[in-house]
């Protein structure tokens, strides 16, 4: 029973990583346009809800690419999982790419 269970959660985390790592460019490219004009709490949000519509439908083709069935439970954690590991990747990557004005130094 206890295999059991750690090969489904082994299962989940390798169907999470798979939908995030197929979903984090395309919520990029859906929220790029006015994360740097947000502040940080407000691009957390936009980039969630923006995500959320993204990641759902990726993790649908994802599970249904699957041989066996997935609970409703065990998809929904799936789909959380991912949203927040993509929320995460847009937050950095939005402060990667912030343009910082070089500073001036005195001589």
């Amino acid at each position: 029973m206890i295999a059991w269970i750690r090969g489904s959660q082994k299962r989940t985390e390798q169907l999470t990583l798979e939908v995030t790592a197929q979903s984090r460019e395309a919520v990029w490219e859906r929220t790029e346009s006015l994360m740097h004009s947000l502040g940080a709490a407000e691009a957390r949000g936009y980039a969630r809800a923006r995500a959320r519509a993204a990641v759902t439908r990726t993790a649908d083709t994802v599970i249904r690419a699957q041989r066996d069935a997935v609970s409703p439970r065990v998809r929904e954690q799936i789909i959380e999982k991912s949203l927040e590991s993509v929320v995460d990747w847009v937050v950095q990557r939005r402060r990667a790419t912030e343009f910082r004005p070089a500073q001036r130094r005195a001589a």
